[in-house]
């Protein structure tokens, strides 16, 4: 059992909610929030029905907290990561101090910021600029974090999010904190950036022929021009043209391909709804996507995203993207072979604060 002295890094609280009847864990239907990693761990799982077996034979339920609770356990399922203690917890932290600071130049920061506003999403090839040693340090890490992902879900039936129990998934958060950071050009009265880690992380094991997501939004506000950056003496065209308050990074562990799953958009200027909202007052039989896809030309703006392990996506709150159905009759060389990824969100505290 954890006492408040062990295990002083993450601190998870799922709640999971499925058919009662099931066997699987529907996190779709889940409600999922993540606690800031500097508070004193537990792990904690509340629901009225939690039943997954194991490979093995063991069972995790509500009425087992020793399961829940044993950090040798989580470590045995994933030997290939690391749980700190109390004592060594700073590889938690996901403010980088100066020696851990990624190189990011601002001609591609400014790149990406520029499709971002034109197109709601940016293509992210590498994390780091150039052939910085931190990069091969970085696909090291994303091997790892797939193949722990593998285990937890694949092997043990966890949902791939339980990654967020192991240091390396915040060491991969700090990292991409920095990314979302300079998405944004715009700064708080303290002169920071305004887009920070808000600790809405996701994980992601689809296996041949199952799907992601479907079609959505990640955020829905009442008035979508405060979910932008806002300058009162710009033109209503003009202030189409504002940053994001909130931005995800979408990285792929493992090549997300058509053929097992990657994520697809439909860009910003096709989408009648980005910026205009989605006012059902006005036509109650259109959902966003019926809008945007109302004509046969119209499909033909829908944007496949593959991208190979360790590239990434940003993508703003307003794009409607879904992740597509894997082939599981595909002959290519990702015929039986799972599409996992993971995503961290920054957002401007003004428009949604972190969890914590």
């Amino acid at each position: 059992m954890w006492s408040a002295e062990e295990w002083h890094g993450v601190r998870v609280f799922l709640r999971v909610i499925g058919p009662a009847e099931s066997s699987q864990w529907d996190m779709s239907q889940s409600g999922f929030h993540t606690l800031h990693p500097s508070a004193t761990a537990r792990c904690r799982v509340t629901s009225d029905r939690l039943l997954r077996s194991t490979q093995d034979g063991d069972t995790a339920t509500k009425d087992e907290p020793q399961i829940w609770t044993n950090v040798e356990f989580w470590k045995s399922v994933c030997p290939q990561l690391t749980i700190t203690s109390s004592k060594d917890n700073t590889i938690m932290s996901t403010t980088a101090n100066q020696k851990d600071s990624i190189i990011i130049a601002e001609k591609e920061a400014e790149k990406r910021r520029n499709c971002l506003v034109k197109d709601g999403y940016a293509l992210v090839d590498k994390l780091e600029d150039g052939g910085h040693p931190n990069n091969e340090q970085q696909q090291l890490l994303v091997t790892k974090l797939a193949a722990a992902i593998s285990g937890l879900d694949g092997t043990h039936g966890y949902p791939a999010t339980f990654v967020l129990l192991y240091d390396e998934t915040w060491e991969l958060a700090r990292i991409a904190s920095q990314v979302l950071s300079s998405a944004s050009s715009s700064t708080n009265e303290n002169n920071n950036n305004i887009l920070a880690l808000n600790f809405d992380m996701l994980a992601w094991h689809i296996r041949p022929g199952e799907a992601g997501f479907s079609p959505h939004r990640d955020r829905q506000p009442l008035n979508v021009a405060d979910s932008f950056t806002s300058n009162p003496k710009k033109s209503h065209a003009e202030q189409a043209q504002q940053e994001a308050k909130y931005v995800t990074l979408w990285m792929a562990l493992t090549d997300a391909t058509p053929e097992n799953s990657c994520l697809y958009v439909i860009p910003k200027p096709y989408d009648p709804g980005y910026m205009a909202g989605d006012d059902k007052d006005n036509d109650e039989d259109l959902d966003p996507l019926t809008r945007a896809v109302s004509t046969k030309e119209s499909y033909q703006h829908i944007r496949a995203l593959p991208r190979r392990a360790g590239e990434s996506i940003l993508f703003t709150h307003r794009i409607l993207h879904w992740g597509s159905r894997g082939n599981p009759t595909s002959s290519t060389q990702q015929k039986n072979k799972p599409r996992i990824a993971i995503s961290f969100v920054a957002s401007d505290a003004s428009f949604e604060a972190p969890y914590l």
